[in-house]
């Protein structure tokens, strides 16, 4: 099962997630999908010289 109280980004694998979206917990879906798409701007923003960053403001990484 899926931890549902934890930090989605740390704890869910993409098989947790997907366990969770057939239980109903879209927001917690939501939230893990939010942090990936911080976590993959950062990147990107870190590979092209900047700091592991998001440059989106209010995301998980900014």
């Amino acid at each position: 099962m899926y931890p549902r109280d934890r930090d989605p980004y740390r704890d869910w694998s993409p098989c947790d997630r997907s366990e969770a979206w057939r239980d109903g917990d879209r927001d917690g879906c939501r939230r893990y999908d939010d942090d990936r798409d911080s976590s993959d701007r950062a990147y990107d923003n870190w590979r092209n010289g900047g700091n592991f960053q998001d440059p989106e403001p209010d995301k998980r990484f900014s």
